[in-house]
């Protein structure tokens, strides 16, 4: 794991977030190929993003502020090792911010990179459901219909068997109901989240 970036020493509070951002792009750049959080569900084949030469999501946040702007997603990454994006990405490390979470993950990179040069990524608007504010009342709040053919991926904002990140995935005032879960639970939830679990768990069934 590294601990610092460009001779400046990684963040103590946010060091393994960063962390991980610059091993991801470093694993990328090396070998090439898809990058998943440990919490993301893959809803159905990637393969149509392999002939880009890098894929992610890159979508509108915070639509409540007057003025809209866009954050790309680390979530989900599908690139080649030699994708041009990566070696800028990494570069911008050098303004390296270590008391902001996502400033050098996903905030830098596209305001100075990605604003002036889209063309260097497939840039996808909620397909791979980034955006927390965006994806999580669909997961979790009720049943939508659609998510197997909108999404190819969903960043499900889970660790273990419970929520993280209350803030970033729901508006405070609309909180779900259940925020922990296990097999029997999601046998009873109404939600997107819930057939999606049962999925897996119906899928885990039959081939055992």
């Amino acid at each position: 794991m590294p601990t610092e970036i460009f001779g400046q020493p990684l963040s103590k509070r946010f060091g393994k977030w960063h962390a991980s951002d610059i091993v991801r792009n470093r694993i990328l750049r090396q070998f090439g190929g898809t990058y998943l959080d440990r919490d993301v569900y893959v809803v159905k084949s990637l393969d149509p993003f392999r002939n880009y030469e890098l894929t992610l999501d890159y979508e509108i946040r915070n639509k409540s502020l007057e003025t809209e702007y866009k954050v790309l997603g680390t979530q989900t990454l599908i690139g080649h090792r030699k994708a041009r994006f990566l070696d800028l990405w990494l570069l911008s490390y050098c303004d390296y911010r270590p008391d902001e979470w996502y400033y050098n993950a996903g905030e830098l990179p596209t305001t100075e990179i990605l604003a002036k040069r889209p063309d260097l990524v497939n840039g996808l608007n909620g397909e791979f459901a980034a955006e927390g504010r965006r994806a999580c009342p669909l997961l979790y709040h009720r049943y939508y219909r659609g998510w197997r053919q909108k999404y190819y991926t969903t960043h499900l904002n889970i660790r273990g068997d419970h929520f993280l990140q209350y803030d970033w995935c729901f508006d405070e005032t609309f909180l779900p109901a259940i925020t922990r879960f296990d097999e029997y639970i999601v046998r009873q939830l109404n939600t997107t989240f819930g057939e999606m679990a049962r999925d897996v768990l119906d899928y885990e069934i039959s081939v055992n």
